[in-house]
């Protein structure tokens, strides 16, 4: 429920700036002054928009991370068998691993020992800017290219046992 509301209120704040953006242009004067266009800005928009769900994605996936190290910290330094686990343990809702746009996938078989640069959590499909977003143990975010992301995912893959 909080990741639609935060989705709902990115579409309300886009609408939003349209509308005040047309608003203040709205003269003679300004519509002819090609600084003052208000049209400029509607390129700027879904530009904004992209901004802001790469923004929750990495909201949500900063969520995750602090679960994956609360759970392992209560279960033997190790990380959970699946996302699933974090929901069915009442760490994580069930909208932060399902029902999205674009599907996480998680590597299980890690610990707090595991090396701080290994990948625990990633998208291996880009979003609307063309990045792939990667969780690491250390609780790095990053946003690589996919061919950086199912590089670094492939290196972290290659270290497990």
């Amino acid at each position: 429920m909080k990741n639609n509301s935060i989705r709902i209120s990115i579409a309300a704040i886009s609408a939003i700036m349209v509308v005040a953006l047309f608003a203040a242009g709205c003269s003679e004067k300004d519509r002819n002054d090609p600084n003052k266009n208000p049209a400029q800005y509607i390129v700027v928009v879904p530009q904004a928009k992209d901004k802001a769900e790469a923004s929750v994605e990495f909201f949500d996936l900063r969520a995750i991370g602090q679960m994956l190290h609360t759970y392992a910290n209560m279960y033997d330094e190790k990380f959970p068998p699946a996302l699933q686990t974090l929901v069915d343990n009442g760490l994580l809702s069930r909208e932060h691993i399902s029902g999205r746009q674009i599907e996480l996938r998680y590597i299980p078989g890690q610990t707090l020992m595991s090396p701080t640069s290994n990948v625990i959590v990633y998208t291996d499909q880009p979003d609307a800017r063309g990045q792939c977003h990667i969780l690491r143990i250390s609780g790095q975010m990053e946003s690589l290219s996919p061919a950086q992301a199912r590089s670094v995912v492939e290196a972290t893959k290659k270290s497990l046992p």
